[in-house]
């Protein structure tokens, strides 16, 4: 197994472990970027410019991000 520098190898049915759960994670995406694509759509068309989706849908991922982030107070 090759080595890229940046640390230990790890062993091949660890980095496949690793890997499925990345899949898992990433699926809450889909439906995040669908919602995105109609947004965007329907500002296109109201608007016609790209400036207002691109604002509304940097907004609204940013919301979705932190408000999926898991914090620690105390």
């Amino acid at each position: 197994m090759a080595n890229s520098g940046t640390g230990a190898a790890r062993p091949a049915w660890r980095l496949a472990a690793i890997e499925a759960l990345n899949v898992i994670v990433a699926l809450q995406y889909i439906p995040l970027l669908a919602a995105l694509a109609g947004l965007c759509a329907f500002t296109w068309r109201r608007t016609g410019s790209h400036a207002p989706g691109a604002l509304l849908s940097g907004l609204f991922v940013t919301w979705y991000v932190v408000a999926g982030t898991a914090t620690h107070v105390g």
